[in-house]
């Protein structure tokens, strides 16, 4: 992942330096721009690539209110391969931009990670270490 970012509004997620902390009761959006590689590509060529987004509310029995969601967001399709891995060669991996909604986040600190289905987390950044982000609500 190259880039990620929390706001109430799509647009001025895309557009900011990334939040730690929101207010509570409004819609959240967690943008992000996600490099791919050849193993990208080699996951969509027989269907969709799909990486889950964990919205998980630390000590969520402090305070009572809105569930953990997993959220499914689809990263390229079958018919994409061919063209995402034109780009990979060309430039060495490709880009791909995509944003999870979670309507109402009730107070409290919460933990975004990304993991494939299988529970395997998705890698960020130089490091490469799973991609795990928080947000206080509050």
């Amino acid at each position: 992942m190259a880039q990620w970012g929390f706001s109430h509004d799509l647009a001025a997620a895309q557009s900011q330096v990334p939040q730690d902390s929101v207010p509570p009761g409004q819609p959240l959006y967690l943008w992000m721009t996600l490099d791919g590689a050849q193993t990208a590509i080699d996951r969509m060529q027989s269907s969709p690539l799909t990486i889950q987004v964990h919205w998980v509310r630390e000590n969520p029995e402090a305070t009572p209110g809105a569930p953990d969601l997993v959220t499914d967001l689809t990263i390229g399709r079958p018919d994409m391969a061919a063209t995402l891995e034109g780009v990979v060669r060309r430039s060495g991996y490709f880009e791909w931009h995509s944003w999870a909604r979670k309507d109402t986040l009730s107070p409290g600190t919460w933990t975004v990670s990304l993991t494939y289905p299988d529970g395997q987390p998705l890698l960020c950044g130089r490091d490469a270490e799973p991609c795990r982000f928080t947000i206080n609500v509050g």
